[in-house]
């Protein structure tokens, strides 16, 4: 599948895959093939997200992942201060290769001991290309907006980064997998 934005720097673009809805997920993974083309330079960040929204629970997990091309980091989302935090993973996806993502992550109901009061959401693994790479980040949920219903799914979002003028960036995506349980 093809993914493609063209715009002005630091513009943005969502594509996102609704499974249904769950409100007792807590082990999610999703699995990516991802291309990304000879632009992938000029990309702010290669954005890769997991949620979990209850309505039930009234709670937004947003398991928010990046590949931060600015700081060469992977970053995860602190989604109730809404806040991107580097882990210590290098990201060094190169253009015009294939690269294999997977992410592995998890909640534990009734767990806020640790998360300001909320849901805590635990990163576990990342994997880039078969190299295991333990995150082991926790961070809180946040409260699910108004109006909004129970669904899991992933998206995937390309960020532009500072180019000076319009540009176009293409993303390509096989093999998609997602896994709820």
């Amino acid at each position: 599948m093809e993914f493609s934005i063209t715009g002005p720097e630091y513009s943005n673009a969502l594509w996102t895959f609704i499974a249904g809805a769950d409100d007792d997920a807590t082990s999610l993974s999703t699995s990516l093939w991802i291309y990304l083309t000879d632009k992938a330079s000029v990309a702010g960040s290669y954005e890769f997200d997991q949620f979990d929204f209850s309505k039930s629970m009234g709670i937004e997990f947003m398991w928010g992942s990046q590949c931060n091309q600015v700081n060469g980091l992977w970053q995860v989302f602190d989604q109730l201060h809404g806040h991107w935090m580097n882990t210590s993973v290098k990201c060094a996806l190169k253009a015009n290769e294939w690269h294999h993502v997977r992410w592995d992550v998890h909640r534990v109901s009734g767990d806020t001991d640790r998360c300001s009061g909320k849901p805590c959401m635990y990163y576990d693994t990342l994997t880039v290309d078969g190299v295991v790479h333990p995150v082991n980040a926790v961070y809180p949920a946040g409260s699910l907006p108004n109006g909004w219903s129970s669904a899991v799914g992933f998206q995937v979002q390309i960020d532009i980064g500072l180019t000076g003028q319009p540009v176009t960036i293409y993303e390509y995506i096989d093999l998609a997998d997602f896994w709820a349980m």
